[in-house]
């Protein structure tokens, strides 16, 4: 009988981390559904520096000749961390993430009026980015993309 690939045994402990990492970070109660957190704000939006999986920096356009450089979290999911034990996790969600980016174009960041969940503890503005794929052509958002490759858990919004 022969052992695992390098392969399979390479995919088995990635999934193991994604486990791991997602475990530590069930929400208490059941989040709400990313299509029905509301937003106030839309501004065209251009990624500089991608810092993990659900944390990146945007210039965005203000309006009225003012972009502002700031960095920003996806709001509604919580990727694996890059340090610790989950960073195989992490560095593949970070990955996703930088792919997401270099195939959608048109991109778009919405966050909220209400500032007690505009931004979380570190003062990273909460946000949805959206954008236009180039493949076919449709408007995606980057957390559902997450959420769909199982690279990001729901994460607890409050109302």
């Amino acid at each position: 009988m022969q052992g695992k690939s390098k392969v399979t045994g390479q995919r088995d402990d990635l999934l193991r981390c994604i486990d791991a990492a997602t475990q530590k970070h069930k929400p208490a109660k059941e989040p709400k559904p990313l299509e029905v957190l509301e937003v106030d704000w839309t501004f065209p939006a251009a990624m500089t520096r991608l810092v993990d999986g659900d944390t990146q920096e945007f210039q965005a356009d203000a309006g009225f000749h003012t972009d502002r450089v700031i960095t920003m979290r996806l709001l509604g999911v919580n990727c694996p961390e890059t340090k610790g034990s989950s960073r195989p996790a992490g560095l593949a969600a970070s990955e996703f993430s930088r792919q997401w980016y270099e195939t959608h174009t048109d991109l778009v960041i919405q966050t909220r009026k209400d500032v007690r969940h505009s931004t979380d503890a570190f003062r990273r503005y909460l946000v949805t980015v959206e954008g236009q794929c180039l493949t076919t052509g449709i408007r995606e958002n980057l957390a559902q993309s997450l959420l769909g490759a199982h690279h990001a858990v729901p994460f607890m919004v409050e109302a």
